[in-house]
């Protein structure tokens, strides 16, 4: 066996001094932590935990608060794998449900979960002749009242609760479109009314989503199902088929049960 060349070597370190780094703003994720004491703590040169620092915000593996606290905490992205880890038996179970959908709709299928504000995409399955850009990055976040899945999941709350979520995302609308939160109430009221969330070209162009919410065995709603289409492909006559697979399915499939509450506004 042939020893380690030195940029090995060096490649080696640079990931455990990263992990420290990770490992040290995961214990002072309540409060934040700033980047001398981090270099303190792990007995780095403050110039080097810097350099792995930008890194690791580049990958959104960690998150630094440049306006106020100057203060480092866990990134978006560690939390949605912390997330997806979390809901591994969930995603087990229902990947054949969600590939059953995609075999009758030919289009994208999506299982979103709620946490916190946001919606995150627990699983995708797509037909093989989906248009391009219809499947997104598992994983991926959406603010509540975003995405069909969302406005389905927020139909089934009670308006209080619902309206405190849109309030709280509100001023995170505008990276769609500049969506106004009047327009996000309108769809939910539709909702209601129709029993299902949709949405045009507002989470990509081009595309229609559906969705249904999944309610647990109190008839809560925990998580919702999304099938996405192009709009060439998602006629009316298409919507009505998709649901009725949607729900064919999510009646075979019953309650997940999950052990998170459904969403509150932070």
């Amino acid at each position: 066996m042939t020893e380690p060349d030195a940029s090995q070597t060096k490649g080696a370190q640079s990931l455990h001094r990263a992990m420290q780094l990770l490992a040290t703003v995961g214990e002072h994720n309540v409060t934040g932590i700033r980047l001398t004491e981090l270099a303190q703590a792990t007995g780095l040169h403050v110039a080097t935990a810097h350099r792995l620092l930008s890194a690791l915000v580049r990958d959104q593996m960690v998150a630094f608060d440049a306006h106020y606290t100057k203060r480092y905490f866990l990134g978006l992205r560690l939390h949605s794998l912390v997330d997806l880890a979390r809901y591994a038996a969930v995603r087990a179970r229902v990947r054949e449900f969600l590939a059953a959908i995609v075999v009758e709709t030919r289009a994208a299928a999506y299982l979103y979960v709620p946490l916190l504000n946001d919606m995150i995409a627990l699983d995708c399955v797509a037909d093989h002749r989906a248009p391009h850009g219809v499947v997104s990055e598992i994983g991926r976040r959406l603010p509540m009242g975003i995405g069909a899945g969302s406005i389905a999941l927020l139909a089934a709350l009670p308006e209080a609760r619902a309206r405190r979520l849109i309030a709280a995302n509100a001023v995170r609308y505008d990276e769609f479109s500049g969506l106004p939160q009047e327009a996000v109430w309108h769809s939910i009221e539709e909702a209601r009314v129709t029993g299902y969330g949709i949405t045009r070209e507002q989470v990509a162009p081009g595309f229609i989503g559906v969705g249904l919410a999944v309610l647990n065995d109190r008839g809560e709603p925990e998580a919702a199902v999304t099938v996405v289409g192009s709009l060439r492909r998602m006629t009316p006559e298409h919507v009505v088929a998709s649901l009725e697979s949607v729900r064919k399915h999510l009646a075979a499939l019953g309650p997940l049960n999950l052990t998170t509450r459904p969403p509150e506004s932070a």
